[in-house]
């Protein structure tokens, strides 16, 4: 426990094995712990970009005069030995916002981060200590990682992506969610932990929660009735046909197809594209009879084209 040395200088994590996920056994002495750390909470996951495992364990380090609760990361293709975990996530100052009175501050209890699509999503847990000691609430924001190690904030303000419940209710004191969710056709499946007691109070009422989410839903960009333009960077190696995840049932969306130049691909203008409209997770684009994006050498740009509508993600290929 990260607070107390010297007297807990061998606490870390423990690794098992199983091969139905319910019979477990540890590994002979003395590969545990697996990951020698002073966190006690952490969570970890297969990374199938990397081919590795990663964990996020809790570490402490001083912020702004506090030794708070932050996240370190650690990774590696031998499971029986992790390195040293190193810092990669702090309170900010834009986290001690609320704050009113001394004592009171901003801690990271946890990341469940994992690979998503081609990148990767993390659910940071957010502990606000309201009493200046050791109690407070704790809710879920939204972090994103090209790599699984450098996270990107969510922009001012920062709501939650998993709030606390109702005042009085089953989870309205802290929640918690685990390594991973689930995709199930177009829907994310969040299992997480809930609790009406905030961090040093007794647990009233402890139970399990399902949150769901619209397939890629975590952020969206949106136009209104003045018709706006995306425009993405060039996309090397980009074929077959594209897909996007949008919402335009009072709107359309259309698709431009740029050269490495900036021209438009002939026969892919925006005038081409077959104006998308309704809701969709996985819709193709088409530009008539063509399906497919054009084979352009050094690459290609796409512009989209939406009026009254969300587009939430694209795919080629």
């Amino acid at each position: 426990y990260g607070r107390t040395p010297p007297d807990h200088t061998i606490s870390g994590y423990w690794g098992a094995t199983s091969p139905d996920g319910i019979h477990w056994a540890a590994p002979p002495q003395p590969v545990n712990p697996v990951l020698r750390d002073p966190g006690d909470v952490g969570n970890f996951v297969w990374d199938a970009h990397a081919s590795r495992y990663t964990g996020y364990p809790k570490k402490f380090t001083d912020v702004r005069g506090f030794n708070r609760r932050c996240v370190g990361f650690s990774a590696t293709n031998d499971f029986e030995a992790w390195p040293t975990s190193r810092m990669i996530l702090v309170p900010d100052a834009f986290d001690d916002r609320w704050v009113t009175q001394t004592g009171q501050r901003t801690e990271f209890y946890g990341l469940s981060a994992f690979a998503y699509q081609s990148m990767y999503i993390g659910f940071l847990w957010v502990f606000r200590i309201t009493d200046g000691n050791n109690d407070g609430p704790i809710f879920i924001e939204l972090v994103s990682s090209h790599d699984g190690v450098n996270f990107v904030r969510q922009e001012e303000p920062r709501m939650p992506i998993l709030p606390l419940g109702p005042a009085n209710g089953w989870e309205d004191g802290m929640v918690f969610t685990p390594n991973h969710p689930l995709v199930e056709g177009g829907i994310i499946k969040l299992w997480y932990g809930g609790f009406s007691n905030t961090h040093a109070q007794s647990p009233e009422t402890a139970a399990i929660g399902l949150a769901t989410l619209r397939k890629d839903g975590f952020a969206s960009l949106d136009a209104g009735a003045s018709p706006a333009i995306i425009a993405t960077r060039k996309l090397i190696g980009a074929a077959g046909p594209l897909r996007v995840n949008y919402s335009a049932p009072a709107g359309w969306l259309r698709v431009e197809v740029l050269d490495a130049g900036g021209r438009v691909v002939p026969g892919y203008g925006r005038l081409d594209c077959d104006p998308l409209q309704g809701d969709s997770v996985d819709q193709p684009v088409s530009w008539g009879a063509r399906t497919n994006l054009p084979a352009v050498q050094d690459g290609i740009s796409l512009k989209f084209i939406l009026r009254n509508g969300s587009l939430y993600s694209f795919a080629a290929g």
